[in-house]
């Protein structure tokens, strides 16, 4: 009977409407709404303010997460009845256009309960629909496998033989702690077997640029197709530098020491965004862009001047290396060591060989 009579309603309603003679049928309609707004955001509005202290209970108490989104879904039960109970009787002016309207404003973009099936009984009508899962837990697996940019900034420095590793040695003819290096890196990242492993695996395309500043009053110059280092003879230096660009390849393996894990729908998740403590090894191809040779100074009346030259010669091509890191939550430091010399044999000076140890300056996801 009910819905026989609620048939014939909606039926003269479209009647009428086709007739345009719809005065009468907006004015029930945008009534409807108002009250259904009513019921709905005062309602919306108390189970808010249940949800925030709760919220706060459970902060203070460190209460379980299974406790709390119990007693969540208890309120949200309780409040849905009222819903139900109070729209009720309005149920011969229930249209499709405000199942939607209801639908919406209880379970909006910001709602906070997300979890399980919840339906609405109104007017007779069962409107049933599966929330989303909760949009934390969405951000946190699409962080599994990720891209992003890494700005680094090291220590730079030329030692004598391929498995030197230290990157302040005594015999350096470079200045330590001005020589450096800054490297842009594109990046990939996957997560290495199931949502539960630590292990992931990350890949690039960076632009790195090497900056040698030697001891003064030394200065590099290309002398017959030959790289020296000789003092500055043209007046008051300021500042040298032999600078380097490469394209470089970066491979590398990163695995989470002290995870951090999810579950959700009996799926268990690592958090590498909580997780604290990290290492990652890996490897790194590039290929040299241009070198140059820069010159500050003062001549001989005080004058102040400069020069840049382009190399040609003495600087090998290709970079191949290896980078060992250690991160702490956001925090990461590293040493990087290439095993082809940075200078070939055009180059007459006794250290050919670079390592760097840097931090992170800026990573963006």
């Amino acid at each position: 009977m009910k819905t026989k009579l609620f048939s014939v309603i909606l039926g003269m309603a479209a009647l009428g409407s086709f007739a345009q003679n719809t005065s009468s049928y907006e004015s029930q309609m945008k009534s409807y709404t108002q009250k259904i707004d009513s019921i709905t955001m005062s309602e919306k509005s108390k189970m808010n303010k249940e949800l925030d202290s709760l919220e706060h209970t459970a902060k203070i108490q460190n209460l379980p997460k299974d406790s709390v989104f119990t007693i969540k879904h208890r309120i949200a039960t309780k409040y849905k009845k009222n819903i139900n109970e109070k729209i009720s009787v309005q149920r011969t002016e229930l249209d499709k256009l405000t199942k939607v309207r209801v639908k919406d404003i209880i379970m909006g973009k910001n709602d906070t309960i997300k979890k399980k099936d919840i339906s609405l009984v109104i007017g007779g009508w069962n409107i049933s629909f599966k929330p989303q899962p909760p949009k934390a837990t969405k951000d946190f697996t699409k962080y599994l496998s990720k891209d992003g940019w890494e700005l680094t900034y090291s220590f730079l420095n030329l030692v004598n033989t391929t498995g030197n590793l230290n990157p302040f040695p005594d015999n350096s003819q470079m200045r330590t702690g001005n020589s450096h290096s800054f490297q842009l890196t594109r990046y990939w990242k996957k997560q290495v077997g199931s949502f539960s492993s630590p292990l992931f695996v990350r890949f690039g395309l960076g632009f790195r640029s090497d900056t040698y500043m030697p001891k003064r009053p030394m200065v590099f110059v290309e002398d017959q197709n030959q790289i020296i280092l000789k003092d500055f003879t043209l007046g008051s230096l300021k500042r040298s530098k032999f600078r380097n660009n490469y394209l470089v390849i970066p491979i590398e393996l990163k695995y989470y020491l002290s995870p951090t894990y999810e579950t959700f729908d009996g799926v268990r998740y690592i958090k590498p965004n909580k997780s604290t403590f990290s290492i990652s090894a890996g490897i790194y191809a590039g290929v040299k862009l241009r070198s140059i040779i820069k010159v500050k100074y003062y001549d001989d009346n005080g004058k102040f001047k400069k020069y840049t030259n382009k190399v040609d010669n003495g600087v090998n091509p290709f970079l191949f290396g290896a980078k060992l890191g250690l991160s702490y939550k956001n925090l990461t430091f590293f040493i990087e060591k290439d095993f082809t010399p940075i200078f070939n044999k055009n180059a007459l000076i006794p250290n050919k060989n670079a390592v760097q140890i840097g931090v992170v300056l800026v990573g963006l996801n």
